[in-house]
């Protein structure tokens, strides 16, 4: 056994978490991210540090804001940067420093057009170029064959803008994963033949191999879902009744009261949808819950190699997503765009760590996915660097009883989508939330009162005092955090007093 502890680092990609998790609770089965809550600490408020895929996993390597790293945009373009920089500081390299085994399986998708992998940046691992199509390749093959699997068969049953994109479909023999990325449908082979199970299969694989090495691990493990195409396989599928599932509060919002491109993108998502009514959204978002499903049921499984190994007792596992899923919110949107809403923004975190974790406990601190890096890091003894986050281990171990000392707000940012630029940063604080639109209307609005955004209390008199005491925080993020660029240096502009 490994004397220092093992990491074990579960991070799903675009997940459905807020607000479904209050309002449909008993339609979500979750049995990772709740065995996990119920073993250790689920933190309540905790935030991507950007709601991009690219971005945000760069900042879920390096633990840098996206403005630090210069990784902006999924695929360079708006002056971002196409991979990282020369000097960035990896996580790998740190841990590998520290005696750790920094292994990754998965997705990566952390640099924009660069040709690299999780493997060309000090991890071992299989990870795959870009966004990855893990169905196209010989890893997947062996597994099948190993498995005495059939190949993948899909019946996508429903399409965001093309119909003609329905149908049955052969998953190995369509790699362009972009091509049907809108959609949703039924996984007509086993359910082992998804993608979750296969790196399910890797890791407990990893596990195996490497309990009586000795040396102290630190395996991440990369979903591609629940991202949409929802994919659903027996016994998940069709297990929840899209009848139950309530309209959404914002679903008819107008967002005549919200920035100009919160409009720009309604139009984009909805001028060639097939589905206008609630009723015609229902079984999509059926089937996203099913695929929450079927990926938590896949990395269940990794736990139970946990226990079967030994290897729980001394294993820090951490439970995380990339970003949320804005699915038929806000006027009836989809995938995630660049909008800074809870639905992109929030995120569920589980921390368990026996004997140093209270099982069961609740923390509604202010947290982000930018600071698991740091904690990866505090756990190993290794040097912080020069990185943005804040080390979690203060506030998820047992203590006295005093609480803490940890942050009172929080800035997170967006550098827009779909190849437009839109300048945003973020702040939370107490039951407020701030966004700063460069050149358009900013947000505030009392999430206490109003959890669904639907009433935009930037002109609000009553609110000023509020909002004035959010831009100063900002401003004061910002020039901690060397947020200097030229947008960023006219948003500061913006947010000086007049």
């Amino acid at each position: 056994m490994a004397t220092k502890p093992n990491i074990l680092w579960l991070n799903t990609d675009h997940y459905a978490y807020a607000h479904h998790f209050s309002l449909h609770r008993e339609l979500l089965h979750t049995p990772t991210f709740d065995r996990l809550c119920a073993e250790g600490l689920c933190c309540e408020n905790a935030y991507t540090v950007c709601p991009l895929c690219t971005p945000a996993r760069a900042s879920l390597v390096t633990g840098q804001y996206p403005h630090r790293h210069g990784i902006l945009n999924n695929e360079g373009w708006g002056g971002s940067r196409s991979d990282f920089k020369p000097d960035a500081p990896l996580y790998s390299h740190t841990l590998r420093e520290a005696g750790y085994d920094p292994v990754f399986l998965g997705k990566w998708h952390a640099v924009g057009k660069g040709s690299g992998t999780a493997q060309d940046h000090g991890f071992n691992g299989w990870t795959l170029p870009g966004y990855g199509f893990p169905y196209a390749t010989p890893a997947y093959r062996e597994y099948l064959q190993e498995q005495q699997l059939p190949q993948p068969e899909v019946d996508v049953e429903w399409h965001l803008n093309d119909p003609s994109k329905t149908g049955r479909v052969r998953l190995m023999e369509e790699p362009n994963v972009v091509y049907r990325m809108g959609s949703c449908g039924v996984l007509l082979s086993p359910r082992e033949t998804h993608e979750a199970y296969f790196l399910a299969h890797l890791a407990n694989r990893y596990l195996e191999e490497h309990v009586h090495n000795g040396q102290p691990f630190c395996l991440r493990v990369d979903t591609w879902g629940p991202h949409q195409p929802y994919y659903v396989a027996a016994p998940f599928a069709s297990t929840v009744n899209p009848q139950d599932i309530a309209s959404y509060p914002n679903f008819s919002h107008t967002l005549l009261d919200r920035p100009a491109h919160h409009r720009d993108f309604q139009e984009l998502i909805t001028r060639k949808a097939t589905v206008r009514a609630w009723k015609e959204w229902q079984p999509i978002v059926a089937r996203c819950y099913e695929h929450i499903a079927l990926v938590e049921h896949a990395l269940s499984t990794i736990l139970e190699t946990l226990d079967r190994l030994g290897l729980r007792e001394n294993t820090l596992v951490i439970y995380s997503a990339d970003h949320g899923d804005i699915l038929a919110s806000h006027g009836g949107l989809f995938d995630k765009g660049w909008l800074m809403v809870e639905e992109t923004m929030r995120i569920p975190f589980a921390v368990r760590w026996p004997q140093r974790v209270t099982p069961g406990g609740k923390s509604e601190a202010l947290i982000t996915n930018l600071d698991i890096v740091a904690t990866l890091l505090d756990v190993a003894g290794a040097t912080p660097g020069d990185r943005d986050g804040q080390s979690l281990l203060p506030l998820i171990q047992e203590s006295d009883g005093s609480a803490p000392a940890w942050r009172e707000d929080l800035m997170l940012e967006s550098h827009g989508h779909y190849e437009r630029w839109v300048f945003q940063r973020m702040l939370r604080w107490r039951n407020w939330k701030y966004v700063a639109h460069l050149d358009d209307k900013d947000e505030l609005y009392d999430l206490e009162t109003d959890p669904y955004e639907l009433c935009n209390r930037i002109d609000d008199p009553v609110a000023q005092d509020v909002k004035c005491e959010m831009q100063k925080r900002l401003l004061l993020w910002m020039n901690q955090s060397r947020d200097d660029a030229p947008d960023a240096q006219r948003l500061r502009k913006q947010l000086q007093p007049a």
